[in-house]
Formats: C-alpha cells, structure tokens, sequence
C-alpha cells in the first residue's frame, strides 16, 4: 500500500496566540506529537509564538510560562488585536478567552480587533498553526486562518505533488479546495476505496498541470475529505459547516448514502446557512427520491437509478430460474424466492421498484415490465406461498444471521440479497445450516443466491480469511457456493476506447496503491471519473474563488457536455489541454471517462448507465476472483448476452 500521512486533528479556526488552551490548570501549547520537547531550549526553538513557553519535562510538551504574564490577562483593548485574546480570564465583557483571528470577538477574549492583519497568506497560518495544513480565508470582516483538517475531516488530497508535500503547495500557492465525503475507517482513512481513487486523481492532475510552462493561471486543487460513516451525532452538521462556511469549498465529491447526501444538501439550503451555494456530485448511484429532486442542477450522480438496477435484478432471476429449476427434484413444481433487503435507501427503492404492482392495462411486452419481479411465469406479488421477503439492518450481522435462520425454516431455491457486507453473515448461517437431518432444507438442494452492485466492489466479504467461498467448496456442500453465486452491477464501457482507459486506470491505481493493502480496486473507477470531472470543472470556471454555482455551470456546459470535443480522462492530456481550457473560454469538452462518454440526464443529473451480470470465479487452490460483466444486461429487452469475449465460466452455465 502507498506510504501516506494523516494530518494530526487541530481546532478549526485558531492563531498563534489562540493555540494557548487551558488543560488541568496549565495552558498547553498545541501538541503536535507525543514528544514535542525535552527542554525549554526546544520550545523556544520551535518560533516566536512559543517566546513565553517552557518545557513540561513530565509530559513532553510545551506550556505557557507561568512567571510570565504574557497572554494571561486581556484589557478588552490589548486582547483586541488581530489576534484576539487568548487567556482564560479575557478582556473586557469577554470572560471565555478568544481564538478567533479577526479578534477576540466571537470566540470571547476582548473587544474584536481589526481582523485584516490576522493574515495575510496560507504561510502565515500555517506557521500559526504549527505546521498543520491551514488556509487565509479572506471575508468582509477580515482575513482568517482557517485549519483544514479536523477530527470529521482528517485527509487532505493528494498526500504528495511531484515529491512535496501537500503542505508546501498550500504555503506557496492559493489552491482551491473541495470537499469530500468517504466512509472511512478511522484507524486508517486511507485505506479507502473512494479515498485512493481520489488522492490518485488529485495527484495526476495537479502534476501534470503543473509541467506546463504556461501554467500561470492555473490553480492547484486540494481535496479536503471528511468521514462520511459519522461516527458521532452532529458529525454531518460539523463537517457540513467547516466544508462550506469555514473554509468555503465550492464543490462536494460525496459517496454518502442517500438520506445523508440528502441532508448534505438540505443543510445548504436551510434559512441559517451562511455559505455560498455548492455542488455536489455523488459518485455512487441515485434513489429515487434523489432523482426526482429539485435541486437546480446541483446533485449530479455518476450512476444510474434504482429503476434500472431493479430490472436487472429481474431479468438475472429469469436468466437463472430455468436451470435452477431443472436442478430440483421435481422441475415442474413452482420455485420459492426470499427477496432480502436492508435499509440502504438505494436498495430499498429496487425492493420497491420490484415489488410494486404495475399499472392497470400495461402492456405485456412494455420494456417497464423488466422492472418487476417475476418467476414461474408471474409476478412475485401474486405468489404469497412462493414468495417472502426480509428486512435486515445495514452493517448488522445479528439481523442478517436472523434472517438466515428465518430461511432455512422456509427453503427457497433462490434467494435475492439486496445489501451490503453483512449478507456474508446469511449465506454463512444458510450454507453451515443446510440439509440437517429433520429440518425443512433437509433433502432440499441449495439455494442459489444473486447478489446486489453493492456486494460487487466488497466482494471480498466472500473470500477474506476465513474464506465464505471456500468454506462451502467441499464434498459435503455440493454444489459449491461459487458455483451457486451471481450478482448485479454497473457494466464497464465496452466499446474499445472505453477499455484502454479503464484498462490503463486500473494498471496506474494498483501501482499506486502498491502490493500490501487488502482492497479490490476493479471496478471503483466512478470514484476517479468523478474525481477528474469535478477537478476540470472547479478549474474553468474563470474564476478564482468559485462558488457552487460556477462548478455547476462548468461541469455541465463545459465538462460533461455531449457536443463538446472529446477529451480522455487521465493525466496525459491536463498538460497541455487544461491551459488551453483555461485559456480558451468558450471551449467545451466531453470527457471521456473509464466508463465512456458523458452520458447523462441532465434532467435527474443521474448517468444513462449500462448494466451487467457478476460472479466469483474459481482460479484454483480455493481462491477466487471477481468477475465483472460476465454477461451484459439489454434494458430495452430484458435480456442478458455475452461480452464479446465470451461469457466467464461461472456464468456460462446460465445461458440458455
């Protein structure tokens, strides 16, 4: 895995004298490592702010010196400066102290100073904040030092530009930063699908913008993620108004789930938002409701909506139903399906979706009728004997182990997992329950599972150690679990063009990424497409500090424009091509991404995405390996076929 560095956590907004903060009777200076000092001599080494620091030999830290009276007290005047009070006891009205750059004002210490000489450049913050990547945001009433990240946002993109870290970018230039938000594991940020596609994205980009001589309107572009899993109450509400209205981010790449997205948005459109407006661009796929929302054009998708993944559902348990059925002991008797869903908002609009009644008078033959869930020749909603469904929480073992058991008491050939990892935890307590002597699955030959998008890129809850496919790869569970295994997913682009750039992504990815890390990058291009659509369309908006409403204009008109020249996403063509853009203001491109060409509603802001078959191949030795677009999924028939390729052998079978 690529070597990378997590900026330690400071307070969102400080400066030099704000740094001071009172701890069990002391006041410590910000501690930027568990060792900052051995001696005074360090502190003091450490720059002017540390001037009236001594070292706590028992803690390693440097703390205000307490024969010093410097910065303890505040005359509502002297604690007004550009600095704002720092002490505890604070100046005049003002008992709280301040750390406010723009003066002791809001955060409490003195009357307010002048606020313009709080900074002047990033430099100047960042040598306040002591070498954490902070920013000089200019407002009305005065510059301020705004530190990026924070305990909600802890990753800034890219870790590294041409060697330098991403601190000397922000020391030496004005970048633009967007936002972001990625389920994160806190223990290590990084190791992050959407992060190390973005990180890679952000790299590419501003390096190779930077090799062209005529580079001078060029603004680099960081990336300030936040952890979209929200760990603690009020953490989208914190990491909303640090992204917008503390450091001002134009432009939100988001992999939130639906209802989050939607509250993303909803926040910056309430009557007590303050910032300006912002574009967000989700890089997983829509629910309804987020494709029917009226939103200005501001939430676009880089996926389709549920509509269309329902009916691949559909089709794929037609494709499969005529040889599991005549894999029973009586092929004529009617089949049993379990539909099995969790509360994910997307996968809950499939249930949906395939579950509701079509309108009175539809045709047989209307293409609409794919949506629905259908099996031994009628609807699923009409076969309460044949057809069950179950809801199971998302992330929750317990409840999908109990749907599990659920099952086994009522034995379905087929059963549909509409969730995320912890169906890994159903199909265990399925497969290690089935066919025991006097129970229901007895005599009963196992069921055939088909599987959601979302199962697809974590599909390595199927062969982590200990290995689910390889647990029921035995004699005593034939046939073998892989065998018995299908999903859905977004199809790669399948025209040639489309290939080689998926082909070359994923070649640069994994070497990114390096050989020690655990995650399955096939097949998470959407995150680096939207990665580079929105690095283009925050950089030609011919603005230096745009708002939402800039980036959305540019990513539509001048981005992902259908009748514009086709550009290929990728680094080889930012050098020379992004100057031009910039240069040339009326010029539109249609980029071209791993995924093809820009293909949208413009309408739902949703991607007219096609859609595929997926299944775990047996390499031998017990190992398996994901297998994407074994067939490829026709919405206007309701049909699957082969890739030109030719089928994978694990998907073969099922082609009749």
């Amino acid at each position: 895995m690529k070597p990378h560095f997590t900026w330690l956590r400071a307070s969102a907004v400080l400066t030099a004298a704000g740094l001071l903060v009172a701890i069990n009777g002391c006041s410590f200076l910000y501690n930027l490592s568990t060792n900052q000092c051995n001696t005074t001599k360090d502190c003091l080494a450490l720059g002017k702010e540390f001037a009236d620091s001594v070292c706590s030999v028992e803690q390693h830290v440097c703390v205000a010196n307490p024969d010093s009276n410097a910065g303890s007290s505040g005359s509502g005047t002297s604690a007004g400066t550009s600095s704002g009070g720092a002490s505890a006891s604070g100046g005049t009205g003002h008992p709280n102290g301040g750390s406010k750059p723009s003066g002791g004002g809001e955060a409490g210490g003195g009357e307010a100073g002048s606020g313009n000489g709080a900074c002047s450049t990033n430099a100047d913050c960042i040598a306040a904040a002591l070498e954490q990547p902070a920013i000089c945001v200019k407002k009305a009433e005065g510059n301020e030092c705004v530190v990026l990240t924070t305990e909600q946002c802890p990753v800034l993109l890219p870790t590294t530009v041409a060697g330098s870290s991403t601190l000397d970018l922000l020391r030496t230039n004005s970048p633009l930063v967007l936002g972001g938000f990625a389920t994160m594991n806190v223990g290590d940020p990084h190791e992050t699908l959407a992060v190390i596609n973005w990180d890679l994205a952000f790299e590419e980009f501003n390096e190779a913008a930077a090799k062209n001589s005529n580079k001078a309107a060029f603004q680099p572009v960081l990336g300030l993620i936040c952890n979209g899993a929200f760990p603690n109450d009020g953490d989208l509400a914190v990491s909303m108004s640090h992204l917008t209205e503390e450091v001002g981010t134009p432009g939100i790449l988001s992999t939130l789930s639906a209802p989050n997205l939607l509250s993303a948005w909803n926040y910056t459109q309430s009557d007590e938002y303050t910032g300006n407006t912002v574009m967000f661009l989700s890089t997983g796929s829509a629910t309804l409701q987020l494709a029917n929302l009226d939103d200005s054009g501001y939430v676009w998708h880089l996926l389709g909506d549920p509509r269309l993944l329902a009916a691949t559902v559909s089709s794929l348990v037609r494709q499969i139903e005529p040889y599991v059925r005549a894999r029973q002991p009586d092929s004529a008797a009617p089949l049993k399906v379990a539909l099995v869903s969790n509360d994910n908002q997307t996968l809950n609009d499939i249930t949906t979706v395939l579950t509701n009644a079509p309108p009175s008078g539809q045709a047989a033959n209307d293409p609409r009728r794919f949506d629905y869930l259908t099996f031994n020749g009628d609807l699923a909603i009409h076969q309460s004997s044949q057809f069950y469904q179950a809801q199971i929480k998302s992330g929750d073992q317990t409840s999908a182990q109990k749907a599990g058991d659920d099952i086994l008491k009522n034995p379905p050939q087929i059963i549909i997992g509409l969730a995320t990892s912890e169906f890994a935890a159903l199909i265990r307590e399925v497969e290690a329950n089935w066919g025991k002597a006097s129970t229901p699955s007895a005599g009963v030959p196992r069921p055939y599972y088909v599987l959601s998008h979302y199962l697809a890129t974590a599909n390595n809850v199927l062969t982590d150690t200990p290995s689910l496919l390889a647990a029921y790869a035995t004699a005593a569970t034939v046939p073998p679990l892989d065998t018995r295994l299908v999903g859905v997913n977004y199809a790669l682009a399948q025209d040639t063009h489309s290939k080689d750039l998926y082909d070359s992504y994923l070649q640069r990815i994994k070497r990114f990424y390096g050989t020690n890390g655990k995650l399955t990058l096939d097949g998470t291009e959407n995150y680096y497409d939207g990665a580079y659509s929105m690095l283009y369309a925050s950089s030609l908006t011919n603005r230096t500090a745009p708002t939402g409403a800039d980036v959305r204009d540019a990513l539509e008109n001048r981005v992902l424009n259908p009748d514009g020249d086709p550009l290929d996403i990728g680094p080889s063509n930012v050098e020379t091509e992004l100057p031009r853009l910039i240069s040339t203001l009326k010029a539109k491109i249609a980029l071209w991404g791993t995924d093809g060409p820009p293909n949208f509603d413009r309408v739902s802001g949703t991607r007219l995405s096609p859609t595929s078959a997926w299944c775990m191949n047996d390499i031998g030795n017990y190992k398996y390996k994901y297998s994407p677009d074994g067939l490829l999924f026709d919405a206007t028939t309701g049909t699957f076929s082969a890739p030109t390729s030719g089928s994978v052998a694990c998907l073969a079978k099922f082609q009749q």
